[in-house]
């Protein structure tokens, strides 16, 4: 997969305030920073292993929110069934604060639980936010979203077959774009600072939906 070009997110197409500082830098997120992106397949993972090697976070059935690695995400992107959630489930402010003393990187969130065509973000669960008082801290809030190309017989959005069967026929392309928009940490939280907890992933999930050409939200 090939880049088309990392920039940073037009704050007037998104209809939120301009940064009262200089703008931030693309995947500026620091460890611990919770890094909200939309959910096609593997490539997603790949992607952004290589751009943040981050902690990745899945959401169960219910909502709640699971850490992995960089393999565990591998595998749990390529599946279609969502898996039960755990007996004791970590909040986001927990594996942020790992993240964060660990060096394990940002943490990427799909909040999504189902991968799409990159036309559409589905709905996020309450569930995903328990625990949690504020997006803004401990750390920090960004918004990431990827555009694949879709020329060719065989795209990069996972929708048909096995995970190693998808990256099979995916490699058997002449090659593949994506396309990044990055809100920075620092204007992505000024944007929620001073909203409940319910508005603040509210208005992520609508702003992460200004940043993907002709995305609708679906719920």
């Amino acid at each position: 997969v090939l880049t088309a070009g990392d920039v940073v997110a037009d704050h007037r197409r998104l209809k939120i305030a301009p940064p009262k500082t200089s703008a931030g830098k693309v995947f500026d997120a620091s460890r611990g920073t919770l890094v909200f992106a939309n959910q096609q397949g593997l490539t997603d993972v790949l992607f952004l292993a290589l751009r943040l090697c981050p902690t990745f976070v899945f959401v169960a059935v219910d909502g709640s929110p699971i850490e992995y690695g960089i393999l565990g995400a591998l595998r749990r992107s390529s599946t279609f069934e969502l898996p039960s959630a755990p007996s004791k489930p970590a909040t986001l402010v927990e594996i942020t604060l790992r993240a964060h003393s660990g060096w394990r990187g940002p943490v990427v969130v799909f909040a999504e639980g189902a991968n799409t065509n990159g036309c559409c973000v589905l709905t996020w669960k309450a569930k995903t936010f328990e625990g949690v008082t504020s997006l803004e801290k401990p750390v920090g809030v960004a918004l990431a979203s990827l555009q694949y190309s879709k020329k060719f017989a065989y795209s990069a959005h996972h929708t048909v077959g096995s995970g190693s069967r998808h990256l099979f026929w995916l490699c058997f392309q002449p090659f593949h774009t994506v396309r990044t928009q990055w809100l920075p940490t620092a204007e992505a939280s000024a944007c929620v600072r001073g909203k409940v907890l319910p508005e603040q992933w509210a208005f992520l999930r609508t702003v992460l939906v200004r940043m993907l050409q002709g995305a609708v939200e679906v719920e």
